[in-house]
């Protein structure tokens, strides 16, 4: 879907606004949207919701950057998924699906990877000589990945050639921006990639400034996340209701609901002689949706091919 082109009118507001430290959704510079994570009724599948977005050209962008924030930090035990040395292994996968966009999907999808390969479980194995036995769920519980660390993305939009700093963008800051710097953190302030677009130069004072403010947010995400975690774990271990049928909203999708208004139908009703008619004025109200981004991870069983000694 194409996006909507933004007036001259609205790109000056928008920027005059970030001057005066003032957003469109009334956060602060520094604030961070709401973050709700929801489990599907399969371990490794995961939405996490992060304002209101479509699925653009950021596609190919959002694939590298998932990509060096996961493999090259190595928070993935890879030791452990090895079931026999040489021959085979397990495969991990993680399938990101953007089902809307209202800025910031390199964050939200960050969040989305991360947590789904925390929530995933693998099939428990057993070797006897050179019989490998993968085993259902319900004959052993799943096994769950090694994850050394949580890498987790920090978007910051700069506006005005760097004079003005913004956390989290959103659809309509992106659009007026003049650059993007992208931090991917860990909560023990470990870098794990660093990415910026834009044509602005960014100097030493600022890309060290984003990485403190980076810190913090990746701290309060982590938590948020072992959160989620530890929730989701309790709600099955009681036998409770999960999964995302769970999460969304009971509203009917064919009618909205109408609003009472209090009448008072003692007072008796005087009709006025002017044949002037009434004027209202009707404000319409701002409904606030959420991003939401599905990730889902799956694991195959790989046999490495070994190789013949050369004659």
């Amino acid at each position: 879907m194409r996006e909507t082109p933004l007036s001259n009118c609205e790109r000056q507001f928008l920027v005059q606004a970030i001057a005066e430290k003032k957003r469109l959704d009334g956060r602060q510079t520094y604030d961070y949207r709401n973050i709700k994570i929801t489990f599907g009724t399969d371990y490794g599948c995961c939405i996490v919701d992060l304002g209101k977005t479509r699925q653009s050209e950021l596609v190919v962008k959002l694939n590298r950057l998932v990509e060096r924030c996961l493999r090259n930090s190595k928070c993935i035990d890879t030791e452990s998924l090895c079931v026999v040395s040489g021959e085979k292994v397990w495969q991990i996968r993680v399938d990101l699906h953007l089902l809307n966009h209202d800025g910031n999907i390199m964050d939200a999808a960050s969040i989305a990877a991360i947590t789904a390969l925390c929530h995933f479980r693998r099939p428990d194995v057993s070797i006897q000589g050179e019989d490998v036995t993968v085993y259902t769920p319900e004959e052993r519980d799943p096994v769950p990945l090694s994850i050394h660390h949580m890498p987790i993305c920090v978007s910051f939009s700069f506006f005005q050639q760097g004079t003005y700093l913004l956390v989290d963008p959103s659809e309509r800051e992106e659009r007026v921006m003049d650059g993007l710097l992208v931090i991917a953190m860990n909560k023990h302030r470990e870098i794990c990639t660093i990415q910026s677009s834009g044509g602005i130069m960014l100097l030493k004072d600022q890309v060290l400034r984003c990485s403190k403010i980076a810190s913090v947010k990746v701290t309060e995400i982590s938590e948020l996340i072992q959160k989620a975690l530890e929730n989701d774990k309790k709600v099955r271990k009681e036998g409770g209701k999960f999964g995302f049928a769970e999460s969304m909203p009971n509203q009917r999708i064919t009618a909205y609901k109408m609003e009472v208004a209090p009448v008072d139908t003692e007072d008796p009703i005087v009709l006025s002689d002017s044949e002037e008619e009434d004027v209202v004025v009707l404000e319409p109200k701002i409904m606030k949706k959420e991003v939401k981004v599905q990730a889902s991870s799956t694991a195959a069983s790989k046999k490495k091919k070994k190789k013949k000694p050369a004659h």
